[in-house]
């Protein structure tokens, strides 16, 4: 490495285009430029890009892709003759399974195999790579992306690139010595820039033995077998990536190639390559740009197949359209990393912006003149299909409020827009449906009441009651800004605050505490049914709403479930198990067999899933969000469980108890948790927090307290559980010594069957516990 200075003196490389845009130019523009500034006399160029379709492709593999199709856009505006392709690198070598993958082990005695040999294991395609590949082509035209798709594997195997193969072979000390620039080590004597997949295994295992310097190869492979063969007649070879990659850039002529930062730091794939097409072949190397790396916001790093924190095109186009898609890299310097967001505002925000630089660019919002150039060419870009006239505009926001209003009936949806254009209205329901059900935020869902709900009568006051009534007897006829007068007059006449004013309307129409901005709210309601929703607030409540709290009196435990919880989580049930003479010792061997056969289940079941669209976790997200529990920070039990397997980490064994209790959870995808009965103080509750509450986290010996209004479990002195199910407490934590307990086994869908989690559940600790098990569903 010290002397890769001093070496690489006598060879150049073509320079990378490494000036940053310019402010007035959109950078696609200024590589065009660079890119026919380096070939003057050429009217028809090649851009490419490429995968190794080793796992799903992501959307941070596509910023690669439209980089270079913003590039050819650029092109084809200079007058330019383009041809784009795009390789799939499906004769790489399967080297790592994919943890979010079905059939582990299948596919890993597969590892080691061209991935094109690996079979499929969803079952759908011809192979493993194939898989991955077909989603990326339907795809990729409904972004405006049309490319020439090349399979090297095809290629490889009909020993399409013999002669290359032949000419880097003769050449291979010529390119050692360039490789060598880079390494701490020089490679061996007898290196090869060639690997070999064994024709008898599959597996590239294998050592080049002998080359005759023209076709003839010999190798051996760890299987025992061994074979002389023509590289024109047997397609078992493929040269190494640093050579490959060269060697195709000469091949198909390309002038221009991007990559991520791995492969363009100094000494990268990309510096290697560039020095042996220069020396081997004499052709410049590509123009070159770095592109950064984008990460999915809340999960930080880079996006990685085989770790399986993926979000691909398709999940991508269910929520953002393929304008904005494009907008949001065309928008963007590659140079910048940045996160790709579902989350409310920032998919809101999304939408917003780019509709305003549509405004602009037809002349129907000012802009400063300075910035007119950029915003149109990045407009430009962004578009499928650049419209002729301004096309029609739905607020993303507004559309998932009245989405919501009318129950996604496209139709009425489409009238109350006024809509001119039902397809791209219909899309927008859709990409509003389609956020609200995956990854909204509960406090962007909801949905409209016929009457007021006995659980919002329960929770007025009777101030907030003659608010709704003063309201609702001047409401009908009204504007918007008159019923923002309407308000600031009730609110000074009824002395109450504006959060409590606003909360009373939430309650009574959507049984919420939040909501849309309720003047706008109101008009897309229809204030006639406004008004009759409010009216509804008078009613008596029914006899079954007026006591909601539910308690039980089980075996040595008293337990409550508050009001407040019934009231506001109507859909909740919980599992209530007592046990008694509990053998509960450091690791059931047992158990843990069934703790790691569910965890394989676990992540065959949700193979290529994203944990956040699992109805059973989002459920418990939403749950936390309504008090403001932060799920993405402070993750529902079951959530942490069921992510730490899909990331392929085993549950650490606690003791039998607690590790029986887990397998309940991930299998049946139900938090589970309990205490220790003989450490209980007085009544166990379920209830809402006052902030005063004492809390000693396990292992924790500083007194903490939970926030007002969380979710809690607590005795009579002390909080058992922050968070409902989130983190338990020290004092009633199971231990060895645990010979009486209370288990918790909680739901939040009606779906779930808590029933059988319960009764397999006591049969277990039955069976393994040598306890005496009871339950109760309340």
């Amino acid at each position: 490495m010290k002397q890769a200075k001093e070496k690489s003196a006598k060879i150049e490389a073509k320079p990378v285009a490494e000036k940053e845009p310019k402010d007035k130019v959109h950078w696609a523009d200024e590589i065009a430029m660079q890119v026919v500034k380096a070939k003057p006399n050429q009217d028809s160029f090649t851009v490419a890009s490429g995968i190794t379709p080793s796992g799903v492709v992501h959307i941070g593999n596509f910023r690669e892709i439209i980089t270079v199709d913003l590039v050819a856009k650029a092109l084809r505006k200079l007058g330019k003759k383009v041809r784009f392709i795009y390789s799939w690198d499906d004769y790489d070598v399967f080297r790592k399974v994919p943890v979010n993958m079905p059939k582990q082990e299948m596919l890993t005695k597969h590892l080691r195999y061209p991935i094109v040999d690996v079979p499929d294991p969803f079952g759908k395609e011809k192979s493993y790579a194939r898989h991955f590949e077909v989603e990326v082509e339907r795809r990729l035209p409904d972004v405006g992306i049309n490319v020439e798709f090349i399979y090297q594997a095809d290629r490889y195997k009909k020993s399409f690139y013999a002669e290359e193969i032949k000419f880097a072979m003769i050449n291979r000390k010529r390119i050692a010595k360039i490789l060598d620039l880079y390494r701490e080590e020089p490679l061996e004597e007898n290196w090869y820039p060639s690997s070999i997949f064994c024709e008898k295994c599959r597996s590239d295992e294998t050592e080049i033995t002998g080359y005759d310097e023209k076709y003839l190869v010999s190798y051996k492979c760890v299987c025992g077998h061994t074979d002389t063969f023509d590289i024109r007649k047997k397609g078992i070879i493929k040269l190494v990536w640093r050579v490959d990659w060269p060697m195709r850039w000469n091949f198909e002529k390309v002038d221009f190639e991007p990559s991520g930062k791995d492969h363009s730091s100094e000494g990268g794939s990309n510096t290697t390559a560039a020095l042996i097409v220069k020396e081997l072949w004499g052709r410049e190397a590509p123009i070159h740009l770095m592109y950064e790396f984008i990460a999915i916001k809340g999960q930080g790093g880079k996006m990685s197949s085989s770790k399986g924190n993926t979000v691909d095109l398709n999940e991508m186009l269910e929520v953002y359209s393929p304008e904005l898609l494009r907008y949001t890299f065309a928008s963007k310097k590659p140079s910048k990393s940045f996160e790709i967001s579902f989350e409310g505002m920032d998919v809101i925000r999304a939408y917003s912006e780019f509709q305003k630089v549509e405004r602009m660019y037809f002349g129907k919002e000012p802009i400063d003149k300075e910035d007119v150039e950029l915003n149109n060419r990045v407009y430009e870009l962004s578009c499928v299909n650049i419209p002729k006239q301004m096309p029609e505009q739905i607020d993303f926001r507004h559309m998932v409020t009245v989405a919501q209003t009318y129950q996604f009936d496209k139709k009425k949806i489409a009238e109350f827009f006024n809509s001119k254009d039902k397809k791209y209205c219909d899309l927008m329901v859709d990409r509003a449906k389609a956020w609200i059900t995956d990854y909204a935020e509960e406090s962007f869902k909801f949905s409209v009441n016929e009457e007021a709900s006995d659980e919002a009568k329960t929770l007025l006051s009777e101030n907030q009651k003659k608010a709704i009534k003063l309201v609702s007897s001047q409401l009908v006829g009204k504007k918007e800004d008159e019923l923002i007068e309407l308000f600031g007059k009730v609110t000074k006449e009824t002395s109450l605050d504006q959060k409590t004013f606003f909360t009373a309307f939430y309650r009574a129409l959507i049984n919420k505490d939040f909501g849309p901005k309720l003047t706008h709210f109101m008009l897309v309601i229809g204030l006639p049914k406004v008004k009759k929703i409010l009216d509804s607030v008078e009613k008596p409540v029914s006899k079954k709403a007026v006591s909601n709290s539910k308690e039980l009196d089980l075996n040595g435990l008293n337990f409550e479930i508050n009001s407040e919880i019934t009231s506001k989580y109507p859909q909740f049930r919980s599992g209530i198990v007592v046990l008694n003479g509990v053998n509960n010792v450091k690791e059931n061997k047992e158990i843990t067999a069934l703790l790691r056969s569910a965890e394989n289940d676990l992540r065959a079941r949700f193979a290529g899933v994203e944990p956040i669209t699992i109805p059973q976790l989002k459920a418990w997200r939403d749950a936390y969000a309504l008090f403001n529990g932060d799920p993405a920070k402070n993750k529902p039990s079951v959530d942490a469980l069921v992510r730490r397997v899909l990331n392929n980490n085993s549950l650490p064994n606690i003791n039998a108890l607690v590790d029986l209790y887990n397998y309940i959870s991930i299998k049946h995808l139900l938090p589970a948790g309990g205490d220790d009965l003989d450490k209980v103080e007085g009544k166990v509750r379920l209830c809402i927090a006052d902030g005063t509450e004492d809390f000693f986290m396990i292992g924790g010996k500083m007194k903490e307290h939970p926030n007002r209004g969380e979710v809690i479990y607590r005795d009579d002195k002390d909080v058992l559980c922050r968070r409902w199910n989130w983190r338990e407490a020290d004092k009633t934590k199971f231990t060895e010594s645990t010979k009486n307990a209370v288990v918790y086994i909680e739901s939040m869908l009606k779906e779930d069957d808590l029933d059988g989690a319960l009764k397999e559940f006591c049969t277990l600790a039955e069976k393994y516990l040598k306890a005496k098990a009871e339950y109760r569903l309340l």
